[in-house]
């Protein structure tokens, strides 16, 4: 190889092939950095320094854009030291145009711009997470983490309105801790809030698939059961008296009164009108002792 020794004081890899790609030169750069021969290089050309997804980038995209532009600048590929290490660097080439058919290579180390890259793309995640987070927690009761009245308000009449155009069944649960004053008063409001916080818990582990369980306001919750008649409904209603008949919630034992209303289909209806007989149903349930389950009116 000819070695213009001026090329060796520059701190980046340098080299010069020929129209046949064979490699002419290569800067000490190269072959301190890298841990190359120059003999090995000079043989076997920029297979030995470059990966093989590198060369096809050199055949499909670099070469061309050579021929055409006359320069290719800042394209990331992958350099191989003698140690089968893989270096990113970026590299800019220029084809001679006086017509010796030489191309000038600059090799620039990479390894830190792909780490600022890396962790650019860490941090975009790590926002858009805490973006999700934030929008969740502003659906979420921030007590039971159950949905708060205003998702509940719009998944309700998203849920009811799909319900109302398939002319199928859809129920709705209005539930109510009993004597949750009492809790309050005797306990404090921090046992109180222990006992939404875990009844909510229990409340979202009944739901299957497709129901939506929220807080309505104080000790009220609402569950909306899609593609479920008020029968059926009256049975998930005895799963969550029977539930709570066994453990104690907050470290106390309690009941619930349960007013259900449902959408017949085909007979469309809205929400505000199912809320309004599930609260006459639970009015009933209350005046009948509590603990119970009563349902709307047809």
């Amino acid at each position: 190889m000819f070695p213009p020794p001026d090329l060796n004081l520059f701190n980046c890899g340098l080299l010069i092939t020929d129209a046949d790609r064979r490699v002419l030169y290569a800067n000490s750069f190269v072959l301190n950095e890298y841990g190359h021969d120059a003999d090995v290089i000079s043989a076997e050309g920029l297979s030995a320094l470059f990966t093989r997804s590198s060369l096809i980038l050199f055949d499909s995209y670099l070469y061309p854009m050579l021929l055409q532009e006359g320069v290719c600048q800042e394209l990331q590929v992958i350099v191989k030291t003698a140690d089968e290490e893989r270096v990113p660097v970026l590299i800019s080439v220029k084809h001679d145009t006086t017509g010796t058919g030489h191309h000038y290579w600059a090799l620039f180390d990479a390894t830190n711009r792909t780490k600022m890259y890396d962790e650019l793309i860490e941090t975009r995640e790590k926002l858009q997470d805490q973006a999700e987070s934030l929008a969740n927690l502003a659906k979420r009761d921030a007590l039971t983490g159950l949905l708060n009245r205003r998702e509940l308000n719009e998944q309700f009449a998203m849920l009811l309105s799909q319900a109302n155009r398939a002319d199928r069944a859809f129920s709705v649960l209005l539930i109510d801790i009993d004597h949750f004053k009492t809790i309050n008063d005797e306990y404090g409001h921090q046992r109180g809030d222990t006992v939404l916080r875990e009844f909510g818990g229990l409340l979202q582990k009944s739901c299957r698939t497709g129901d939506v369980a929220a807080r309505y306001g104080g000790e009220e919750f609402v569950v909306l059961l899609p593609d479920t008649g008020i029968t059926d409904a009256a049975k998930r209603a005895d799963g969550i008296h029977e539930k709570l008949s066994g453990i104690e919630v907050g470290g106390l034992r309690f009941s619930v009164s349960i007013g259900i209303s449902e959408k017949k289909a085909p007979v469309a209806t809205d929400a505000e009108n199912m809320i309004k007989k599930a609260d006459e149903a639970l009015y009933l349930a209350k005046n009948a002792g509590r603990g119970c389950t009563r349902l709307a009116d047809a």
